[in-house]
């Protein structure tokens, strides 16, 4: 996900089974040979590139988000997108559909394809990848969040397509759906990242400045105006910043790094996934620091309820909802603050989070899951209702 969250119509639940637990590095394990590139974690399935540029998606696929082509069924180990080609660069994973870019430049998506969120001009889901309409060979990136997908080409055009309710397209007009890519409104050609949540969207501009667009429910565009409404064009986050260094969204809140290496969330404050114990759960519309003031953040993510940042010197932080072991371990209450993820590694590289479930990929590219994994989506060959701690995937 970039991420998004919102309740996943008609998921079949799988039996509840023990809960597993990590291998701890000190037990003397070798390394997994399988290497990954990049990885993104969506509401209840998890999509992964391998270092030979093969794709892979496992855990739910009532709806065909996994992308193999074969009968719906959830995948508790990763499962080869169909086609097996060794071309893809970067993946997205949503609530209920995946989009991928292949090396080409080509975007493809698949899985639930209601209120055209797979741009392919239709409403038809998709049980494979489908190339998006206008098969544009100039993709950079694409982020897929509830019913709405956003991506950039490479001339810095930024396009959304999907579900409009809340003006998540951020077309400037209606909130109608489209199918196909339409242009955010502007026309600007210098976007540099995009994050797309549940009804709402934000991006990052070359200059380092971020905008946000579409359902302000809980201050999630933070733009510093009184919460609720939405806005259909894209709206500056308040304090006209030129040094953010990225954002990500997810359910109902984002968080964004500086280039000075602070760290900022805002949104939906619920079980402190906005990190500020001393506000009592508040929702902010506007950007406010995660306590600690600390200076050497380098990325961040953001969950249902739940959020993670890395440091700069390689260390790995949850903090928010502990449901199903997301931040790593069990705990019995909210963490209102960074909590080191364990396992011991100090050589993270990036985080993912989805519903109450999290991977990381380390910079010798092996990937790890923990957390939620009813579905298979930890990747672990097994359906344990929770993952706890870091945990090789399979």
């Amino acid at each position: 996900m970039a991420l998004t969250a919102a309740v996943l119509a008609g998921a079949t639940a799988l039996p509840v089974t023990a809960t597993a637990s990590p291998r701890s590095p000190s037990q003397g394990a070798p390394e997994a040979a399988t290497r990954w590139l990049q990885v993104d974690a969506g509401l209840l399935h998890t999509c992964a590139v391998r270092a030979d540029h093969h794709l892979f998606c496992w855990g739910s696929d009532d709806v065909g988000a996994v992308g193999d082509g074969l009968p719906r069924k959830d995948r508790k180990w990763p499962a080869e997108v169909a086609g097996r080609t060794g071309d893809w660069a970067v993946v997205s994973a949503g609530d209920v559909h995946t989009c991928a870019i292949k090396t080409t430049g080509r975007l493809f998506c698949w899985g639930h394809g209601s209120l055209g969120r797979l741009g392919t001009g239709s409403t038809q889901d998709r049980p494979a990848p489908v190339e998006v309409a206008g098969q544009s060979t100039d993709w950079a990136a694409v982020s897929v969040g509830g019913s709405t997908t956003c991506g950039i080409r490479t001339s810095g055009r930024l396009f959304c397509w999907g579900g409009d309710r809340r003006g998540a397209n951020g077309d400037g007009g209606g909130t109608v759906s489209t199918t196909v890519p339409t242009e955010v409104a502007g026309g600007a050609d210098d976007w540099a990242s995009v994050s797309v949540g549940f009804e709402s969207t934000c991006a990052r501009k070359v200059s380092d400045r971020v905008f946000c667009w579409g359902d302000d429910t809980y201050g999630q565009v933070g733009d510093g105006e009184p919460r609720g409404g939405f806005t259909t064009s894209p709206v500056e986050v308040a304090g006209d910043a030129t040094d953010w260094g990225s954002v990500t969204l997810s359910n109902q809140h984002a968080c964004a790094t500086k280039t000075s290496g602070r760290l900022f969330c805002w949104g939906r404050g619920i079980d402190w996934a906005l990190g500020n114990p001393g506000q009592d759960w508040a929702d902010f519309s506007s950007p406010n620091e995660v306590v600690g003031a600390s200076t050497n953040w380098a990325t961040a993510a953001t969950g249902f309820r739940h959020s993670c940042g890395r440091r700069a010197a390689g260390r790995l932080y949850c903090w928010g909802s502990p449901k199903r072991a997301a931040l790593g371990q069990v705990r019995p209450f909210v963490q209102a603050t960074p909590l080191l993820v364990p396992g011991g590694f100090t050589d993270w590289t990036t985080v993912t989070a989805g519903m109450w479930s999290t991977c990381a990929l380390r910079a010798n590219g092996v990937l790890y899951c923990w957390g939620n994994n009813e579905f298979g989506q930890a990747g672990v060959g097994s359906t344990a209702r929770k993952i706890v701690g870091p945990t090789r995937v399979r």
